[in-house]
């Protein structure tokens, strides 16, 4: 139904089915059952109609004084109540429909009268207020407890005056019962020992555990909430798009419909339950935080990264021989007389992280061809990966086992063990994860699949945990030997580990089996090198297998020495000097390095001497890994001046002892390089031996050659023979030579480093390093052992730490920043480093302290401070006040914008709190929150440090604007207002009020005031930021009037602001999707030539496309408007211009989207079908594996449009021609070697079976679909029901392609039935978790919380157990025997690819495809498509269909739990699978 988007009230709701009238009787019945509870059990206790103005009288009476009607107090409660009121009244239209059709039939319910949502709601509140009354303080802090219960009802209110279904009537029943769920738990607080608290603040109630957890809960219905009005929105949509022109339904189609269904159907595989095991998995690996990736809160597949690189640059064909090893054969294939552990063991740069990566992709691609045998899942780890302090660690076992299991959680059937497992044991210890998630039985019997698991790159020493883990591995018995594990690392770790006593292994030893892969890597170096790549040229063939047998027989597959040999040889011209190179080529590779260095210290100046030193520094001592630009920056920093020679350059021609490694960090080509590199002490010591031995050369012995020279030789012959510049050689470097530092003075050059970024004049290089010196130039400092550091260094950092507290501009490097984008993370970091934990003062205080680091520190003031900040009682507080006062500057005294005044204020409310920890009794204070009182106290604390006493009209802004973070708009209106008083033509003030005012009448004539002011100064105007502000206001303006239906209003507002300023690109889709709700096709091509037209760059528009690729409502928006306005041309043209800008700037993830969803515009047009397919291959291929998107998420439509299209043309092809197996070879191509096909719901293989199958060859379809099938029994098979509909979703999808007809329709079916038990297994879920906290903590003992007055669990809480036993047994006796009717849920069962949109809630009249497999059409529309008169180029009329009639809901009513309808018949589900395994598994072939 159609709701009035101006009706203030919703309507009654339309309740399609009675299912969900029945889970909202239910949930409603628990609702009020625990309100009387509250009541103590009396129904009588429960005031019908009570109003908010009654509750708010309890409020007054509460805090025995009138509340005023400003009151923040007040304000939150009537919100709240208001908030109630409004979806209660969604839920009592759904509740009087139920009392009407008497489907509350329970016998408590003929007890007492039934009450209204908001009446149940209201008194619920009011037993609060009475049950806290008297405790003065406590106010607030329910009020802080009801803004975060507004939050998530005041989402309901928008959708409600839109218009909300019957499924979002659910989800604001259960909004509602937990908050009187949230109601019983703070009553049941009064009664606990934490009500002896004096300080009550907004936090008293959040933090409770109890509460939070059902805050929580109201957050994942958010969440629920969001996708259901997604799906409304669609369905308001559908109806909208009746009667639209053709080719706008092609375009609406091809953007939303088409996609829609693939994403509804991804989104039914990562369900809730998928979500929640994951969840709990993440929870106890417990990864380090720089271990996550931030956006998604998961592991950052660092793995898959270093994999890839190592693919970019495989030589092909490379790395076979392997696969035909017996050792290795016998290990992949599990052999019984085979240990369960191969290693391939090599000196370092013997190509064996390359040959891994070749042996993953291998096994990654027999896995997915996989046809018989048990299921094989493949993690793998390069401990290339690892960050510096972690390779550090020999004992490393924890992140790498961490890193196996998440990669093992793709699979769905081990992450339902694994998850089962880490619920039942909460706590389980890094060393306990390998015996818990990898060998116990319950996870081996769950998962039917062996374990792979690839370990690259051991060093010289195999750690403890990693030998116990190999120990356990090897004990695996013969029969069940489903752990498997490839180790590839040096010699000397696999000699120690084969003294262990219970470790077996077999070894093959890379050196004497890749001759082949060495000789091929040889002629492709050689390829590369002018003088030897032409092999036409006479005797360069010759030459060129010289070259390649010598060194294969001379460095034993050593790449580094090959390399060494390669690159000399590549600057001779001559055949006899390539000769005596290749005589040298058997020289060790330590007498290779040390040649090397002693061949830089003698041709290298001094200057490139000091620069090779400093990377040698920040290689091994920095914290992180530095890449080109990185460390150019450091040795600018370092000399002062720039190279013209690019540093990747130089360390190829000129610094030979490193490279640029795969992640593109740079590092020592050799691990040994650093170990034969001197020390700075030994080197001074070895030149001071050869003076005193008198093997140096001093220059009073060169003066003497010189002169007998010049005696004997004519002036001619000396200068022939160079003598002047031989001499200069000798006395050349001696004192600059290649060498290390101690660990103590490279700490401390590191932090004196970051000192000079921090504390001297930046330039750009300097930015580039800034965020690495602000990170850890404490960590370098605290490095430092004081003790062993020289005097010079010590009085080096003195002066510039002093500097570092003492100047503003060095505090800003420190602490400040202008950029919008950085403030939050900024700021986060200085309260770790400053406020939150004491580590940096003492670090700070430790260094002032020393004798040595007050030396160069001049009496005077300066001195006196730190003499002051040290023998102070608090000498963190004085030490962090000239911080305290600069933040108070940039809060309060500077003009910065809301991102940036939080940045300071968040300094400044940090110290606030660190000073209050100085009173007695200091710790039994609650952590401050930022309420109006408390902001108030860091206002005045700055008053203090500012010496200010009166406020000026911009400090009233500043403050306003920190009330406005918070959202405490009556406050930060006042301090605006406030302000104007002041200074009327604060224009600032004016913006701030116009964003806080309710009234958009009164917000549009402040807006116009004050633009139309500015924008007539011209001088104003001239300042660019000041340009983006007017551009805001024009455009906050412009969304006020739309607000209120003045659209031409708006549209001028929003032009002006685009005129204005274009930078937001935000706004501009903002703008664009304004447009298009109206269908204003000419104003968004307007806009789209006024944002062309008010800039000089030509390539703006197809910048702006790239910024916003992500959004998919932008590519839908620009296609529906140039169909509609006929300028197909310019559509061409930017998304063209956007594709190379993309390229350009290395954008992969907007490259992704823009190929994608142009190809799928170019696709409706048969004469455009090669292009697609071609940007449909690069998405896949190129943009895809460098982009950081989730490659599970998007590959299912990919896999539709490209599979299809293959499988068309190798069917049109003949048999067994190269075409048809070229074609068939893409389709085997497109499952991604790091995506697991278990994850995959329609796996691309399916569309292989298909061609097979209509070719006539059905057993070759069945055994490509062999793998989809067991992976569907075995999720049918364990005993988990909530994931059985994905199982009979695979299984209909590899019947559909291979003819059964039967069993398809009986796996749509029992499909469609699973999907109906698992939204019901989901609602009584939901409701046992919203009760289960309370009884959780039931019996916890009050004594330990007194203890620890700040526990925030709910210790001490009183609940009636009998009670809760009753709900249980009432929810267990109430399950039927058989299945209920289809049941609505948060997702439609299917989706039409048609144009209609038609929506199924279950199979019901369905025509699937055979040939696209995963097409589904409704009647309508699948007579179109018959017709020829389809709007969408989808699917064609020739293919195939199965046909499935209408849903007879009697029948299947009466189908007995556990049997599946097979033909005209039921049968067990179990003898169904035995058919099917017989069938599709152990069939003969």
């Amino acid at each position: 139904m159609t709701i009035s988007p101006i009706s203030t009230r919703s309507p009654s709701l339309d309740l399609k089915t009675s299912a969900i009238k029945d889970e909202i009787a239910t949930i409603w019945a628990q609702v009020q059952a625990r309100v009387i509870q509250l009541a103590g059990g009396d129904p009588a206790k429960v005031q019908h109609s009570l109003s908010i103005n009654t509750v708010l009288g309890y409020l007054n009476t509460a805090q025995e004084a009138a509340i005023p009607k400003e009151s923040p107090i007040r304000t939150t409660f009537n919100t709240t109540l208001q908030l109630i009121d409004t979806v209660g009244s969604v839920v009592a239209g759904g509740a009087a429909e139920v009392r009407d059709n008497k489907l509350i039939d329970e016998p408590w319910h003929e007890q007492f009268e039934v009450f209204g949502p908001a009446e149940l709601c209201f008194n619920a509140l009011s037993f609060v207020i009475q049950a806290w009354q008297g405790y003065q303080g406590v106010f607030e802090s329910l009020a802080g407890l009801l803004e975060k219960c507004s939050h998530y009802l005041g989402r309901l209110d928008y959708y409600i005056s839109g218009g909300m279904d019957a499924k979002l009537a659910k989800v604001a029943c259960q909004h509602l019962q937990l908050f009187v769920e949230i109601c019983d738990r703070t009553i049941k607080l009064r009664q606990s020992k934490r009500r002896k608290l004096i300080v009550f603040s907004k936090v008293f109630f959040l933090n409770d555990n109890d509460i939070q957890d059902l805050l929580d809960k109201m957050d994942s219905l958010v969440d629920q909430e969001g996708r259901l009005v997604t799906a409304q929105i669609f369905s308001f949509a559908s109806e909208a798009a009746v009667g639209t022109r053709e080719n706008l339904a092609i375009t609406r189609a091809v953007n939303t419909k088409i996609d829609m269904l693939i994403a509804n159907k991804s989104d039914q595989i990562k369900d809730t339950d998928v979500k929640r095991r994951r969840e709990t998995v993440l929870r106890t690996l417990a990864f380090d935080e720089n271990k996550l990736d931030r956006n998604r809160q998961e592991p950052d597949p660092f793995w898959q990264r270093t994999y890839h690189n190592f693919r970019k640059w495989v030589i092909p064909e490379t790395g076979q021989w392997a696969f035909s090893d017996p050792l290795f054969v016998a290990w992949e294939n599990g052999s019984r007389d085979s240990p369960p552990i191969l290693v391939i063991e090599g000196v370092e740069g013997s190509g064996k992280s390359y040959l891994t990566s070749t042996i993953i992709r291998k096994l990654r691609n027999r896995n997915s061809d996989e046809s018989s045998g048990s299921r094989k899942l493949l993690a793998f780890y390069f401990l290339e990966d690892d960050s510096k302090e972690e390779l550090s660690k020999t004992n490393n076992l924890d992140v790498i086992i961490k890193s196996l299991v998440w990669q093992f959680v793709r699979d769905a059937s081990y992450l339902k063990s694994a998850a089962s497992i880490c619920e039942k044991n909460i706590d389980i210890d890094p060393h306990e994860i390998p015996e818990q998630l990898l060998f116990s039985s319950e996870l081996q019997e769950a998962v039917n699949a062996s374990f792979i698991i690839v370990i690259d790159g051991i060093g010289d020493i195999i750690g403890d945990a990693l030998v116990h883990f190999l120990e356990k591995v090897s004990a695996l018995t013969r029969d069940n030997r489903r752990v498997r594990i490839l180790l590839t690392g040096r010699p000397r770790a696999f000699e120690q580990l084969a003294t262990v006593k219970y470790v077996s292994f077999e070894k093959i030893a890379i050196s004497t089996k890749n001759r082949p892969d060495v000789e091929k890597y040889i002629q492709s170096r050689m390829d590369r090198v002018e003088a030897l790549k032409d092999t036409t040229r006479i005797g360069v063939t010759d030459l060129r297998q010289k070259i390649s047998t010598s060194l294969c027989d001379k460095t034993a597959g050593d790449f580094f020495r090959i390399n060494t040999i390669l690159k000399h040889i590549s600057t001779l011209d001559y055949v006899h000097d390539i000769d005596q190179v290749l005589e040298d080529a058997g020289k060790e590779r330590s007498e290779q390095i040390l040649g090397e260095i002693d061949k830089l210290n003698r041709i290298r100046s001094s200057k490139e001497i000091a620069e090779i030193n400093e990377i040698i520094l920040w290689v091994l001592y920095g914290r992180e890994w530095f890449q080109s630009r990185q460390m150019a920056a450091v040795l600018y920093e370092k000399t002062g001046e720039l190279s013209l020679l690019p540093l990747e350059t130089k360390l190829q021609v000129k610094y030979s002892l490193f490279e640029i490694d795969s992640d593109g960090d740079i590092d020592f080509r050799s691990y040994e390089i650093p170990q034969l590199i001197p020390e700075r002490n030994s080197s001074a010591h070895d030149a001071t031996l050869e003076l005193e031995t008198g093997r140096s050369i001093h220059p009073k012995e060169v003066s003497i050659i010189k002169h007998f020279l010049t005696t004997v030789c004519p002036p001619e012959l000396y200068n022939k023979f160079e003598f002047e510049s031989f001499f200069e050689q000798k006395l050349l470097h001696k004192g600059d030579q290649i060498c290390r530092d101690d660990k103590d003075t490279a700490e401390a050059k590191l932090a004196i480093t970051c000192l000079r970024i921090l504390t001297e004049d930046r330039d750009e290089r300097q930015d580039l390093l800034r965020p690495y010196a602000m990170t850890y130039f404490l960590q370098h400092l605290s490095s430092v052992d004081l003790s062993l550091v020289g005097r010079e260094w010590k009085g080096t950092v003195g002066p510039r730490l002093l500097k570092l507290f003492t100047d503003e501009t060095s505090m800003d490097a420190l602490l400040w920043t202008t950029e919008i984008d950085e403030a939050f993370t900024l700021a986060l970091k200085a309260g770790s480093a400053w406020i939150n934990n004491d580590g940096g003062v003492n670090e700070i205080l430790r260094w002032f302290k020393d004798s040595a680091v007050m030396s160069s520190i001049p009496d005077g003031d300066n001195r006196d401070w730190i003499t002051s900040v040290t023998s102070a009682a608090t000498p963190g507080k004085a030490l962090l006040e000239p911080f305290a006062k600069r933040m108070s500057e940039h809060w309060l005294r500077e003009p910065s914008p809301q991102e940036l005044a939080y940045n300071a204020f968040s300094l400044v409310f940090g110290y606030m709190q660190m000073l209050n920890t100085g009173d007695e009794d200091s710790d039994t204070l609650i952590p401050l929150e930022p309420t109006i009182k408390n902001i108030c106290k860091a206002e005045e604390l700055s008053h203090t440090l500012l010496g200010v006493k009166e406020n000026d009209s911009l400090w009233e802004v500043q403050v306003a604007v920190i009330f406005q973070q918070y959202y405490i708009p009556a406050e930060s209106e006042k301090r605006c207002r406030r302000a104007l008083e002041i200074d009327p033509s604060n224009w600032r003030a004016s913006y701030y009020l116009a964003c806080v005012v309710t009234s958009d009448e009164e917000a549009i004539n402040i807006l116009k005031t004050i633009t139309d002011r500015l924008q007539a100064d011209t001088q104003w105007m001239e300042n660019g930021a000041n340009q983006m502000s007017l551009s805001s206001m024009l455009f906050d303006m412009g969304e006020r009037h739309w607000e209120i239906d003045q659209y031409d209003a708006a549209k001028e507002s929003y032009t002006r602001s685009v005129e204005t300023n274009i930078t937001a690109s935000e706004r501009i889709l903002k703008i664009l999707e304004r447009y298009n709700s109206r269908k204003q096709w000419s104003d968004i091509m307007s806009l789209l030539e006024t944002i062309q037209t008010h800039t000089d760059d030509s390539h703006y528009l197809s910048r702006l496309l790239v910024t916003l690729a992500a959004e998919d409502s932008v590519h839908s928006i620009l296609l529906q408007a140039v169909v509609e306005t006929q300028q197909t041309d310019f559509l061409q043209r930017i998304y063209d211009a956007a594709i190379r800008q993309a390229i350009d700037t290395e954008s992969y993830n907007s490259l992704y989207y823009l190929r994608y969803h142009f190809a799928n515009t170019l696709f409706q047009r048969t004469e455009n079908e090669e292009r697609a397919v071609a940007l449909w291959e690069l998405a896949l291929k190129e943009d895809l594996p460098r982009s950081m998107l989730d490659v599970e998420d998007l590959l299912p439509s990919l896999t539709l449009k490209l599979a299809a299209v293959y499988l068309r043309r190798a069917r049109e092809a003949a048999r067994d021609s190269d075409v048809a197996r070229s074609y068939l070879q893409r389709i085997s191509e497109i499952l991604p070697d790091e995506v697991a096909e278990s994850n995959i719901l329609s796996p691309a293989k399916l569309y292989l079976a298909r061609y097979y199958q209509v070719q006539g060859e059905g057993v070759k379809a069945k055994q490509i679909a062999r793998s989809v099938v067991k992976m569907a029994l075995e999720i049918l098979s364990d005993d988990d029901s909530d994931n059985d509909y994905l199982a009979y979703w695979r299984l209909l999808l590899v019947f559909l392609p291979l003819n059964d007809n039967e069993n398809a329709y009986s796996a749509l079916v029992m499909a469609a039935l699973a999907t109906r038990m698992l939204a019901r297994s989901t609602v009584s879920r939901e409701v046992t978790e919203v009760e289960s906290p309370v009884a959780l903590h039931a019996g916890d003992d009050e004594d330990k919380e007194e203890d620890n007055p700040n526990l925030g669990g709910s210790s001490g809480c009183e609940e009636d157990d009998d009670d809760d036993d009753d709900d249980g047994q009432a929810t267990e006796s109430s399950e039927p025997e058989t299945l209920r009717p289809l049941i609505n849920e948060s997702q439609a069962f299917a989706i039409c690819d048609g144009e209609c949109g038609y929506c199924w809630e279950t199979a019901s009249e369905m025509w699937w495809c055979k040939d696209c497999i995963n097409i589904t059409f409704e009647k309508n529309c699948f007579q179109l498509l018959q017709q020829g008169t389809l709007p969408l180029n989808v699917c064609d009329k020739r293919h195939e269909f199965l046909q499935f009639p209408k849903w007879e809901d009697e029948k299947m009513r009466q189908l007995p739990k556990g049997f599946v309808p097979y033909g005209e018949k039921a049968i067990p589900l179990e003898e169904w699978k035995r058919i099917i395994s017989k069938n599709y598994v152990d069939f003969d072939g």
